[in-house]
């Protein structure tokens, strides 16, 4: 980070959206006798130019100030958001005209592979399909289209909209050192917790699945992620 970066940094504003309140305490604060560790580290982790409103829906009324913000970051919101013109028109409405910028970062969840080895009737790609059916009987599908999200953006008065795709490897099979760096990280963030995390409530309240049936199922899809022979790959 150069001076110039430094104090552009330094002297904006950032504010979080979220669901759930899981972030860091705003200020720091000296720690005394009775305070854990834990909490004297989130306490400390937030910088002084950055809050959150949470618990706070995206979905809902935004109060952020129309016309006012120089940049707006979204990422994974596939499977949560239900009505993406509304969410647009907001996020346009709250950017500064003519030079306010808007991000959108998603991971492309179905389990593709280009040479075969991975097999269709494996539990990832099951477990993927069923997810997929799911929100979308629910109106939150996770499924990514990309095409259609940039015609999306354009018929909602965005300009200039670029893509970029980012191929994540499931673990580390690509004999690329960087790629296969890559793909081990990503395996870590895609383990047994994050697929219970994502296809629990729906594979339960809307395909009626067993809550224990729907764990092992994640369980098996989880497995098959670490399978070194299966050449498999997700989209960001």
């Amino acid at each position: 980070m150069d001076k110039r970066e430094y104090w552009i940094w330094v002297l904006a504003q950032v504010r979080g959206i979220d669901l759930v309140a899981i972030q860091p305490e705003k200020s720091a604060s000296r720690p005394n006798q009775h305070d854990s560790f834990q909490a004297n580290f989130r306490s400390e982790s937030l910088p002084r130019n950055v809050r959150f409103n949470a618990p706070r829906d995206y979905e809902g009324i935004w109060s952020l100030g129309e016309s006012s913000w120089d940049l707006i970051h979204l990422r994974l919101g596939c499977g949560s958001v239900s009505d993406w013109p509304e969410l647009y028109r907001n996020v346009l409405a709250h950017l500064k005209p003519g030079i306010g910028y808007f991000e959108r970062v998603e991971v492309d969840f179905e389990p593709r592979c280009d040479d075969g080895t991975m097999p269709r009737s494996c539990k990832l790609v099951q477990w993927y399909a069923d997810l997929k059916n799911a929100t979308e009987k629910a109106n939150r599908p996770i499924r990514f289209r990309v095409t259609e999200s940039k015609e999306m953006l354009l018929r909602h008065g965005f300009v200039d909209v670029k893509e970029e795709i980012i191929r994540l490897p499931m673990n580390g099979w690509p004999p690329d050192r960087f790629l296969k760096s890559l793909g081990t990280d990503y395996t870590a963030w895609m383990g047994y917790e994050d697929l219970v995390g994502m296809s629990l409530q729906p594979l339960t309240h809307i395909e009626r699945m067993n809550p224990e049936t729907a764990k092992a199922f994640a369980r098996d899809a989880a497995l098959d992620i670490l399978r070194y022979n299966y050449h498999g790959y997700n989209n960001l």
